[in-house]
């Protein structure tokens, strides 16, 4: 029987990998339970000489860090594993969820319109309430692309009074441009000719 808890290194050459899955599962790093029937389902799950290559599967190991494991299969019918350390791309992916769901948070509690542009000014996230309160076309409005487009739109139709359109949009862009990393910035804009006064709110995230 193996000393679960005083192996430090594993699996050596000629040692059945099985030894060292059940290291890992008594160290915790399989979640609570009994470490052999723990050891013994990852080894059937993903060791086990069956199923289709190849394939992969992410282990927290220790608590502390993500590998990213695949195996293919040999001409010589063995098995080739594969470590990868894929912790920060795990870690990033969940700041990335939990700020989605900030900002689905706030767009849900705020009856206003959110939009959002990336450093390049370019549109990367919009509720319906952009579309209603400045009176956009959903056809022209398309996340991803350059919110100079929709300024000229809203320019061509009248917006911001007369004069060429393009230039009328590229004014009208420089209030998006920040001149330090956490500036917030408030201005009033005119749609339809004036149909419709909007307080537009800035600020970094």
């Amino acid at each position: 029987r193996v000393d679960l808890m005083r192996r430090q290194i594993g699996p050596r050459p000629g040692e059945p990998i099985i030894n060292h899955l059940r290291y890992l599962a008594a160290r915790g790093d399989y979640g609570q339970g009994d470490p052999i029937a723990i050891a013994q389902g990852r080894f059937d799950s993903f060791y086990a000489p069956k199923g289709n290559f190849p394939v992969s599967s992410t282990l927290l190991v220790n608590g502390k860090r993500f590998l990213k494991i695949s195996r293919s299969h040999t001409s010589e019918q063995g098995t080739v594993y594969v470590a990868l350390d894929v912790t920060a791309q795990v870690e990033a992916e969940a700041r990335l969820a939990d700020k989605t769901a900030q900002t689905q948070l706030m767009v849900e509690a705020v009856p206003g319109a959110i939009y959002q542009v990336d450093s390049d000014l370019n549109l990367t996230f919009y509720n319906e309430s952009f579309l209603e309160l400045f009176e956009l076309p959903p056809q022209q409005v398309v996340e991803g692309m350059p919110l100079l487009n929709i300024l000229a739109f809203m320019a061509e139709r009248g917006d911001y009074g007369p004069g060429n359109p393009l230039q009328l949009a590229k004014d009208r862009l420089s209030a998006y441009f920040f001149d330090g990393p956490n500036e917030a910035h408030t201005w009033h804009t005119s749609i339809l000719g004036g149909k419709r006064t909007l307080r537009v709110n800035r600020s970094a995230i």
